[in-house]
């Protein structure tokens, strides 16, 4: 997927330090940036509906599990898009 050198696995890991091919891996690996996107997700839904349409509790996490849904079955929900209109 990211075309990483991976020779080094064949070899023991008491030696990977040493090896060009476990350093150039391992700072590649290091730099990515790590994102939760469904925790992220989670937290701006709730964050974009607490208290705005509703003070119940129960309520609220019903319609963040039909905003949810909604958001699943229709990820580019566009009014062009929900009204099959080209």
């Amino acid at each position: 997927m990211m075309d990483l050198p991976d020779g080094f696995l064949t070899v023991d890991p008491d030696l990977w330090e040493d090896r060009h091919d476990y350093k150039l891996a391992s700072e590649t690996v290091r730099s990515l940036k790590v994102v939760n996107d469904h925790a992220e997700r989670g937290v701006a839904l709730i964050q974009e509906y607490s208290g705005f349409i509703t003070q119940d509790e129960s309520q609220l996490q019903f319609l963040l599990q039909v905003v949810n849904e909604h958001r699943r079955v229709y990820p580019d929900s566009r009014k062009q898009t929900l009204s099959g209109q080209p």
